[in-house]
């Protein structure tokens, strides 16, 4: 992507909107990725350039979690959450005459609509207002979300659009298809169409539309305030982590949706797009893939992994297996080999449990290979979990309170009669 951003700064004269249908977890990314990415968008701005990008359609998800519920927990998606360009994300509704509300994959919306607040970048001053507001309006309700995710960071998306439902020819045959890899190029058609009216009244293009669109969101915002983004595309995995819609800004449909002739009409009303001065704007420090020097000091507990029948994680508990965290277990090549090619660690966090991976026998430090990390919570809904055949849920929790030989029987129900598992 840097390559492409580079050859699209070299041109003398670039195309003035860019729409961006792809993205990856912040943590994934290399050292200083984004911050570079993030220069050569403000230059691309300075030249009157706008980047439109889709916020994803894993909602607060990482797309990984469409595999495991155990990999729930909250991902931002990058570009998206780059505080210079123009996230947008996903609604539906008025493709069937319905209300509109937040695309959503368990509501048969396909994808749901990508939404968060960025571990790399911090909170511009343009969106301030709005998303301390959000925080205030949410605390205390049922709309408040489950704790785990950088709240002073850069929320996102910036606005949305319809995302389900678009009907395309592919080989001369009509398909339907879903995603905010369709909305954000929609939207990079409304700039197109705002900056060929500017052009011919002899205007600058929008460029860096973001502050604008927080300034001015009164006049051509339609509030989204139903919906939500627990859950990853086709609703197969419902997770804790997430966010609901609500009223004014939100991590879910960001301002809310763009009615085109009242956008029109007010970009058009600017003779020049307000920007802000990049001294005050956010700092460009990439913190991905942290990774403590020594190894975590706790004392030993257990993490307990229950799965239930039912969603919600009620009903009755069918499986469950515990493991001892601070306790270095060797890895071997397969179940059935006596062969160790490593080892592995558990460990109780804040917000859920690490698991360190090591190349050698003795989990040391020095020798570590990667960190897996799965939040706390429950996954309320999962399908086809294990060859699982109806929906059901799974809940993580790791403890530190008290440690024993044994861990802790399920819900201590001596009834208990399903399948059972101790890691050690």
């Amino acid at each position: 992507m840097l390559q492409w951003m580079t050859e699209v700064a070299r041109m003398t004269s670039p195309p003035l909107v860019f729409s961006i249908s792809y993205g990856a977890d912040e943590e994934d990314l290399p050292a200083n990725y984004g911050n570079t990415f993030n220069v050569i968008a403000l230059k691309l701005a300075a030249r009157g350039i706008t980047i439109t990008v889709s916020s994803g359609d894993d909602g607060a998800q990482s797309s990984s979690a469409r595999k495991s519920a155990m990999l729930c927990g909250y991902h931002a998606s990058f570009p998206a959450s780059s505080p210079y360009v123009t996230a947008v994300g996903g609604t539906m509704g008025p493709e069937s005459d319905k209300a509109e509300v937040a695309c959503q994959g368990d509501k048969k919306g396909i994808i749901t609509t990508g939404g968060g607040f960025s571990a790399l970048y911090g909170r511009p001053t343009w969106q301030a207002d709005v998303v301390n507001t959000y925080f205030n309006d949410v605390r205390g309700t049922d709309k408040e979300p489950f704790a785990g995710f950088p709240v002073n960071g850069r929320g996102y998306p910036d606005i949305s659009l319809l995302a389900h439902n678009y009907v395309i020819t592919i080989g001369g045959n009509f398909t339907a298809v879903s995603g905010t890899s369709a909305s954000s190029p929609v939207f990079a058609g409304m700039i197109s169409l705002v900056n060929s009216e500017r052009l011919k009244r002899s205007q600058p293009p929008l460029g860096w539309v973001n502050p604008a669109l927080y300034l001015y969101a009164s006049q051509f915002i339609n509030d989204i305030t139903e919906g939500d983004n627990h859950c990853v595309a086709l609703g197969k995995v419902c997770c804790a982590q997430g966010y609901s819609a609500t009223s004014g800004w939100d991590a879910v449909t960001g301002l809310g949706s763009v009615n085109f002739p009242s956008f029109l009409s007010t970009m058009l009303s600017i003779a020049t797009a307000p920007t802000v001065d990049p001294v005050t704007a956010p700092t460009l420090s990439p913190t991905a893939k942290i990774v403590p020097t020594s190894a975590p000091t706790q004392a030993p507990g257990w993490v307990m992994i229950e799965e239930y029948t039912e969603e919600n994680c009620g009903g009755e508990i069918s499986a469950y297996s515990s493991s001892p965290t601070n306790i270095c277990f060797p890895e071997y090549v397969d179940s059935s080999s006596t062969d160790v090619i490593g080892s592995r660690r558990y460990h109780c966090e804040e917000y859920g449990v690490v698991v360190s991976y090591y190349s050698d026998e003795a989990c040391s430090e020095a020798y570590l290979l990667q960190k897996d990390r799965y939040s706390s919570g429950c996954a309320y809904k999962v399908e086809d979990y294990y060859y699982a055949t109806k929906a059901h849920s799974l809940a993580i929790s790791c403890t530190t309170t008290s440690f024993t030989t044994s861990p802790p029987y399920p819900v201590n129900n001596p009834s208990f009669t399903g399948k059972y598992a101790i890691h050690r």
